[in-house]
């Protein structure tokens, strides 16, 4: 079974906070799957090939074909602010020193 302190630490790097009652039902939740985990090393998969995906999956390839885009200046027009011939947005992630 899982403890508590192993539960907050995981919480911790996801960076998530947790009630006690949340710890108490992830404590089961994560143990069953554990469990499961235990029950899977049993599955005899000697004769099994491994693969990554369990369906065949192909590229779809297409000719790269060179058209004719929009013009900057009308793409922009629908920006609130720009800047030369960039949308300008708000910065959203917050450099290390916190500005």
């Amino acid at each position: 079974m899982i403890d508590k302190e192993t539960i907050l630490h995981v919480a911790n790097l996801a960076r998530l906070e947790l009630k006690d009652s949340e710890v108490e039902s992830l404590k089961e939740d994560l143990g069953k799957i554990l469990n499961y985990f235990i029950t899977l090393n049993d599955v005899n998969t000697d004769d099994v090939e491994p693969t990554f995906h369990p369906f065949p999956i192909n590229n779809v390839f297409r000719e790269d074909i060179v058209k004719k885009s929009f013009p900057v200046e009308e793409i922009l027009s629908n920006a609130p602010d720009r800047t030369l011939t960039y949308f300008l947005v708000p910065r959203i992630v917050e450099e290390k020193n916190g500005n």
